[in-house]
């Protein structure tokens, strides 16, 4: 908190509702100083575990080579603006040119994988590809504005422009004539997107 008067807000607050919680976590959510907190860059373990809940991914799912590293690698932990517990003791919390050679990789490393896996579960499992090969190009445009929403946390529109590059995207992958390469193109470039390390 910016300041002791703000914090003793707060207690006021935490004391007029009865000590509960809940109304606490309320009022902090209110403040200016929460809402105007800058954006913070994930550590290499946050990303792994962001990765893993927008992919789906599980041990032996195939995409060991990509996540593992970056969540336990010392030298990925680094790159990443993570620490090695060893020489790099304190995080880096800026966005560097290193966090975006290090999406640039995972995504390479992550996308066909995830979405060969991906595509292997039966259609309301999928977190990735939630349309089937017979949806038509609104069906299609709403699964990238989900999984675009997942990714980068914040809602698109489907009808809107970011959307357009991504179905352009994904035309340009192969679309209906390539299923699989044009989901991993996008999600490539969707990992690659600098609001993926960053919260």
């Amino acid at each position: 908190l910016p300041d002791d008067a703000a914090a003793a807000d707060l207690v006021d607050e935490f004391v007029d509702g009865g000590m509960k919680v809940r109304p606490l976590l309320a009022a902090i959510l209110r403040t200016d100083a929460y809402r105007r907190a800058p954006m913070r860059v994930l550590r290499p373990e946050q990303l792994a575990s962001t990765l893993e809940d927008l992919t789906g991914w599980r041990p032996g799912d195939g995409l060991d080579d990509g996540l593992t590293p970056l969540a336990w690698s010392p030298q990925h932990r680094v790159l990443a603006g993570g620490t090695d517990d060893v020489t790099v003791l304190q995080a880096n919390g800026s966005l560097t040119i290193a966090n975006h050679v290090l999406l640039e990789w995972t995504g390479r490393q992550v996308a066909g994988p995830a979405v060969d896996a991906d595509l292997q579960r039966p259609l309301d499992e999928r977190r990735i590809v939630t349309v089937d090969e017979t949806a038509g190009e609104a069906e299609v445009r709403q699964a990238l504005a989900d999984l675009a929403g997942r990714a980068l946390g914040r809602l698109h529109d489907p009808e809107g422009e970011e959307v357009d590059l991504l179905f352009a995207l994904w035309l340009d992958g192969g679309g209906w004539d390539d299923w699989p390469s044009a989901w991993s193109l996008v999600l490539e470039a969707l990992i690659r997107h600098p609001d993926m390390v960053v919260h």
